[in-house]
């Protein structure tokens, strides 16, 4: 007599359904995964950004500008409007688009950025205000994704730091 091998349709059932069970307790926690790695890409771009910044700005002495590609409410930024937003005369932007003295971090869908929308290094790798105004200053970035955020600081000096976690308001 010859043995059959395989499963039985009982067999197969029994695992379809085991995996079904396995597979619907990891899902929650393999979403809040996802979620988490999604907004841990954006800073870490954001992060990216501000550093080839500052280091363009002190590699070339001259003045860089920085800005996430979306801000709140879903507004896409351009490197003209990146310029603009950091006062850089209209005269200056081609100059700075020429010389690739403008940096945009792509954030991906479903993350926006609040707090200061633009970062301007200085010739030193320094921090300032904007391109006509030179005053040193201090500035930080929110990242916000999925109701959690990360917040990034530039100091004075042009040092980039993670700051506080939190969530979105």
């Amino acid at each position: 007599m010859q043995k059959n091998k395989g499963f039985t349709l009982i067999e197969l059932m029994v695992i379809i359904a085991i995996l079904a069970i396995v597979a619907s307790v990891a899902a929650p926690s393999f979403v809040g995964f996802l979620k988490a790695y999604k907004l841990n890409q954006a800073k870490e771009q954001v992060i990216q950004a501000l550093k080839d910044g500052r280091s363009k700005a002190a590699a070339n002495r001259a003045f860089v500008v920085v800005c996430p590609s979306k801000v709140k409410d879903g507004d896409v930024i351009s490197k003209d409007k990146c310029l603009e937003n950091a006062n850089v005369s209209a005269a200056d932007k081609q100059t700075f688009q020429d010389s690739n003295r403008v940096v945009i971090a792509n954030l991906a869908t479903g993350v926006e950025v609040s707090g200061d929308t633009y970062f301007v290094f200085g010739p030193t790798g320094t921090s300032l205000d904007s391109v006509s105004n030179k005053v040193p200053k201090a500035k930080k970035i929110v990242v916000c994704s999925e109701s959690k955020t990360k917040e990034i600081e530039v100091t004075v000096l042009g040092n980039v730091n993670l700051k506080n976690s939190g969530v979105c308001s």
